[in-house]
């Protein structure tokens, strides 16, 4: 059975909407101000680096309704975010389809990436800084509609990398614009 990576197209743009989780029991934050849930929006270029790997880079909006401890629960900073992902496209079977070969509707991939947020005014009064990072960890999914788009579902747990330490789950739903088709797809 051979093995043959999923992707639509050399460039790609994803244009996605995200809710950012922090309370869930498996995460064990201990200095979370609440239990609401934090809002993203993002648009991300994907380029193809080889059959099995790609790599993005995006820029984002949003909010945090769910600081730490050091502020009140009512408290909220909105954030402008930038970010990049090492993708691994992987396989799909085909040895039972001969004819599935071209087709490809279904792009499943594991990531890893770095995700930089500047917060506003209000988490610099009381951190001292602007800025959060964190390392990402995920896999998603991309439905192929037509040769023009797709939809996609991508999840991720996070690591925050600076005073807080806090770990977040985010859920993106979004639309794939294929901007490069490969000469192979239908």
């Amino acid at each position: 059975m051979p093995l043959n990576a999923q992707f639509f197209s050399k460039k790609n743009l994803c244009i996605s909407q995200g809710i950012i989780q922090f309370n869930e029991p498996f995460l064990a934050n201990k200095n979370n101000a609440n239990n609401k849930t934090s809002l993203v929006s993002e648009i991300e270029k994907i380029n193809n680096i080889s059959h099995f790997f790609s790599y993005s880079y995006g820029f984002g909006l949003g909010v945090y309704n769910n600081l730490d401890t050091r502020f009140e629960p009512f408290e909220k900073s909105n954030f402008v975010r930038l970010k990049g992902n090492l993708i691994l496209n992987l396989p799909m079977l085909n040895g039972n389809c001969p004819s599935c070969k071209t087709i490809r509707m279904i792009n499943p991939y594991a990531k890893i990436g770095y995700l930089i947020d500047k917060l506003d005014k209000t988490f610099k009064a009381k951190s001292g800084t602007y800025y959060n990072t964190s390392m990402n960890f995920g896999v998603g999914i991309i439905l192929k509609m037509n040769n023009k788009m797709g939809l996609n579902y991508d999840f991720t747990i996070n690591q925050r990398i600076n005073n807080d330490y806090r770990t977040f789950m985010q859920h993106k739903v979004g639309v794939v614009i294929i901007l490069d088709p490969l000469n192979n797809n239908p």
